[in-house]
């Protein structure tokens, strides 16, 4: 996992929001994503033309380090939250929904959503989903004997050096979905045994565990040749790798995650966060994250093929999406990482 920055959460928006400059009947809100990763491409590249549609609102976008940190800050700041909007994965979701830290979303109140991809209608739509992430091959073309076009490259010979997140990383989560699919016929637990054996024929060949920072710094450093990446998250790196780096989503589909928009129970911003979580659903921001972020919109765009494409957007793409069954099952996360200590795929 990211290690947690030396401030916390709570205390970086305090003084985020203390540092902005005053203006005229603005609404200061704040939102908050597991990712610090992404902090400055989304401000640019879906937050800027927010703030030009709406200098009302004055929105402070805070990277996390990752959900835990998000969930811990709502926890500790219920009924008085700093938080307005937060963008959260399904288990995120699934916790924080149960401890009541959010409130449900009125479908009334939200844009309409003609031609939502698959899957982007949750039902109720009390936490609606605003895009997804592809697990996808991360590579160092400079150390690989050719580009992979499909999961089973990893278990090619030829392909060598590979690195791994070890649960309960989601990587790793989806690594083992995809073993299952492709060794055992499903992805859910009744093909674990099969996955479980195929992991473990990788396991001589993994040469980093758990890589610090990272692993598409191991990747692109040269620590590790290939390996599971996140395609949004792999599309960045690359694009700063000067070549190191390159990332592909394989032929046979791929696990894909969503993530969640939501309004942080007791917000004192609610219509300028209700504001703000529409224009995230819609098709501005839908663009923009698949454009200029590679992610998966939740909405259907008038992107191109070639672009929906890269992001795993495509109607093939959606219809070869992988489940990953056990997200939500924290038994059989816990199965899946005993499995993984006792088959040398992580560090004791």
């Amino acid at each position: 996992m990211t290690a947690v920055p030396r401030r916390t959460l709570a205390a970086g928006l305090a003084a985020g929001l203390a540092a902005r400059p005053a203006r005229a009947a603005a609404s200061s809100i704040a939102l908050a994503a597991a990712g610090d990763w992404l902090q400055d491409s989304f401000q640019d590249a879906v937050l800027a033309p927010f703030r030009k549609a709406r200098p009302d609102i004055d929105v402070l976008f805070y990277g996390a380090a990752n959900p835990s940190q998000i969930l811990a800050t709502l926890r500790n700041e219920r009924g008085l939250p700093t938080l307005d909007v937060v963008l959260l994965d399904a288990v995120g979701t699934a916790r924080a929904t149960v401890e009541g830290l959010l409130d449900p979303l009125d479908p009334a109140a939200l844009p309409p959503a003609p031609g939502a991809a698959p899957g982007a209608d949750p039902g109720e739509r009390a936490a609606p989903f605003a895009m997804w992430d592809s697990l996808a091959i991360g590579y160092n073309p400079a150390l690989v004997p050719g580009p992979p076009r499909t999961w089973r490259d990893l278990w090619n010979p030829r392909f060598t050096r590979i690195a791994v997140q070890t649960p309960p990383d989601p990587l790793a989560l989806g690594l083992t979905a995809v073993a299952c699919a492709l060794f055992g016929g499903r992805t859910d637990d009744q093909s674990l045994g099969a996955g479980f054996n195929a992991l473990s024929a990788l396991a001589p060949r993994i040469a980093a565990r758990d890589p610090r920072p990272d692993i598409y710094a191991a990747i692109t450093q040269g620590e590790a040749a290939i390996g599971p990446v996140w395609n949004a998250r792999g599309r960045l790196a690359a694009a700063r790798s000067q070549g190191r780096l390159a990332v592909v989503l394989p032929e046979e589909g791929s696990p894909a995650v969503p993530t969640t928009v939501n309004l942080v129970k007791g917000s004192r911003r609610r219509d300028a966060a209700m504001a703000l979580i529409n224009y995230l659903l819609g098709p501005v921001a839908q663009r923009q994250m698949a454009e200029a972020l590679s992610f998966a919109p939740a909405l259907r765009t008038d992107l191109p093929e070639a672009a929906l494409a890269r992001v795993g957007a495509t109607a093939a793409q959606e219809s070869r999406r992988m489940p990953i069954a056990w997200l939500l099952a924290p038994a059989l996360r816990d199965r899946i990482a005993v499995e993984w200590r006792a088959r040398n795929l992580s560090i004791r």
